[in-house]
């Protein structure tokens, strides 16, 4: 096979990308779902291959995933379109007898065991609960940073103490817990938090109130309680680009993976679709798309370009975060995508990619990473240290709009400066069996300028193709993706 790098240009927005064919902006829509779920997010499994299937031919690969990694995976329908809260949360307190005074906690990470409960407080009474006070509290093992009342609290008012920003503490009384609600809203929308984060205060304030108020709690001795630093009823599925009406053309055909990783501490979420007419037994490449906020939403017309026969079938899994995590936040994508692009990169090659071999039959030499903007960083650092790893997981690499000016110490002398003059970097000139799509607008951010000019001027040799249109970084990406699906999988290219 021939090296192939395509360069296509055209525009992509750094933190908000737009998945319409065309190339306005569209901005993020708030998850308003067309149609109810088609079921709830029940733990289960796509069927995985028979016996007999056709599985010698393809290579081996290992799965590096640690035990408690292994154990975080849970695979269910998709909860994208879902408005409504699927998870049971637990309420833990640690507590201390009255006379003692409150000590220093560690930050380390969440997790009690029998030992830690206060003997007697599985079934405590009011009267045990007033004998108790409350150090700290969490949700799920995520801190919880309001008020705690009284463990004896049955309703009514209450008195709080806050420390204001001299340090000094004042006490406040509240007739109840919608006045103190109100209270804490008005506060919170003054430092300016989010919206996000204002209603998952709410959430969480209601939730410790009425756990404390029913007995429905755990108690952890004092010094015992780890919790972590995590916000348990953050939901960022509104900052996922995507139509809800379009969702239908692939809700039945697409589940979710969610998955943890230890060395980035993230939770991440897999969206996973199944080609049409997708058969157990077939072996299939698997087109990775990094960003999944951003462009899990185009997926629905590269499903139709299958559909209508314009490309082959492949497995398109678009990897985000889960949806308590915000995956437009340049903060978390600077990261994980540049900071840490190594234990990203060590992530997708050795335990997500054979994660998914054990799930389908994926014809790994002919799958795909793409990567965008600060994605499209890891992206190269992959396609220049894919020979470090036994996993060898992927044989076409695609990157758009890259951040030139992130990528340091990790690239070799001249590869900079070949991409941007249409050239094959020497690093991948000896890799005659890869396919690389190297995709930018000739518009883009004032930073980005000086480095995507050259590409403008190049001259198209090396077989580099040039879509070059007066596109900033902010263009529709579903046209791009389409564009880079047709070239790595033409309709007759694989044949059984």
């Amino acid at each position: 096979m021939k090296l192939k790098p395509i360069i296509a240009a055209a525009a992509i927005l750094l933190s908000c990308v737009s998945c319409s064919s065309t190339s306005g902006r569209r901005e993020r829509s708030s998850v308003q779902p067309t149609q109810a779920p088609t079921e709830p997010a029940t733990e289960k499994r796509f069927s995985k291959p028979s016996e007999d299937a056709e599985t010698d031919d393809m290579p081996r690969i290992r799965n590096y995933m640690n035990p408690d990694e292994k154990r975080s995976v849970k695979v269910h329908g998709l909860t994208l379109l879902n408005t409504e809260e699927l998870k049971e949360h637990t309420l833990s307190i640690e507590v201390t007898e009255t006379d003692e005074e409150p000590t220093q906690k560690s930050d380390a990470d969440p997790g009690m065991t029998d030992e830690d409960t206060v003997p007697g407080e599985e079934s405590s009474t009011a009267d045990s609960r007033s004998r108790l006070k409350a150090l700290s509290a969490a949700i799920d093992g995520c801190r919880y940073k309001g008020v705690i009342p009284p463990l004896d609290y049955n309703g009514g008012e209450f008195t709080a103490s806050f420390e204001n920003g001299d340090g000094e503490t004042a006490e406040m009384t509240f007739s109840g817990l919608e006045s103190y609600l109100s209270y804490e809203k008005e506060r919170s929308e003054k430092r300016g938090d989010p919206p996000v984060k204002t209603d998952s205060l709410m959430k969480q304030i209601r939730f410790v109130f009425e756990g404390i108020s029913s007995g429905e709690y755990d108690t952890v001795r004092k010094g015992r309680a780890h919790w972590s630093d995590k916000d348990p009823f953050a939901d960022y599925r509104s900052n996922w680009s995507f139509d809800a009406g379009s969702m239908g053309k692939i809700q039945n055909s697409t589940e979710e993976i969610e998955l943890y990783d230890e060395k980035l501490d993230r939770n991440f979420l897999a969206e996973v679709t199944l080609p049409p007419g997708y058969d157990r037994n077939s072996s299939y490449p698997v087109l990775l798309l990094t960003d999944a906020a951003f462009f899990f939403g185009c997926v629905p017309e590269l499903y139709g370009q299958m559909e209508r026969g314009e490309t082959e079938d492949v497995i398109i899994v678009s990897l985000g975060y889960d949806y308590g995590t915000d995956s437009a936040s340049d903060e978390v994508r600077v990261r994980d995508y540049i900071t840490k692009r190594e234990d990203m990169h060590s992530f997708i090659v050795n335990n997500l990619m054979p994660l998914l071999g054990e799930m389908y039959i994926v014809d790994y030499d002919r799958s795909s990473l793409f990567g965008y903007s600060c994605a499209a960083v890891m992206v190269q650092y992959a396609m220049l240290n894919e020979d470090k790893f036994e996993n060898q997981v992927f044989g076409r690499y695609a990157i758009a709009s890259t951040v030139f000016s992130a990528f340091g110490d990790d690239v070799p002398e001249g590869w900079t400066e070949s991409l941007k003059a249409g050239r094959i970097p020497a690093e991948l000139a000896d890799k005659p069996d890869r396919k690389f799509f190297i995709h930018t607008g000739n518009d883009e951010y004032p930073a980005f300028e000086n480095g995507y000019a050259a590409i403008a001027a190049a001259d198209g040799s090396a077989g580099m193709k040039y879509d070059l249109s007066p596109k900033d970084h902010s263009a529709g990406m579903t046209t791009v993706l389409s564009d880079m699906m047709k070239e790595f999988y033409p309709p007759a290219e694989h044949s059984d």
